[in-house]
């Protein structure tokens, strides 16, 4: 039975997945470049601005 295994992103693939974010590069265009659909760098992207988004610490 063939199991295909997803390869993540090494480390220096997510620094160059995030500097190309940062240089406002398409999720497309980032995705075709690491052979990925968009929908994988968007979930990657969305992780690392939201984890250097400060919190609300607000309290009502």
């Amino acid at each position: 039975m063939n199991q295909n295994k997803r390869r993540g992103f090494t480390t220096a693939e997510k620094a160059q997945l995030w500097e190309r974010w940062r240089k406002d590069q398409s999720l497309k265009s980032i995705g075709r470049t690491f052979g990925k659909p968009s929908s994988s760098i968007y979930g990657h992207a969305r992780r690392k601005v939201v984890s250097v988004l400060p919190r609300d610490n607000a309290q009502d």
